[in-house]
């Protein structure tokens, strides 16, 4: 993602706001949150390509991580669940795209 969006207006049509250029650590940590909750989920499909099972369910008592809003821990993704990642994936792309994305 970062070499992607290395620069304001990569690409033809980009919706890239100027907020990439002035808090470019904030991308960068959001970036590596993704890259993180991708690996989850593509080792979980890797394990289990048919079906979701129930060890790929989210765990009663599974850290949330604070949410969209909330204060982020280090990411322990070996106790993450594979549908935990996806709910964070979805939370971090969220973010990226109000903070980052034009209108």
């Amino acid at each position: 993602m970062t070499g992607h969006f290395g620069s304001i207006g990569v690409a033809e049509g980009s919706k890239v706001t100027e907020a990439l250029a002035t808090d470019r650590d904030r991308f960068e940590k959001l970036a590596a949150d993704l890259r993180i909750y991708a690996e989850v989920l593509t080792k979980a499909a890797d394990e289990h390509p048919d079906a979701m099972t129930d060890d790929m369910r989210m765990n009663e008592g599974e850290p949330m991580e604070g949410g969209i809003l909330g204060s982020r821990k280090k990411i322990n993704a070996k106790a993450m669940s594979a549908e935990h990642a996806f709910h964070m994936m979805l939370q971090t792309c969220t973010s990226c795209h109000s903070k980052f994305r034009a209108k």
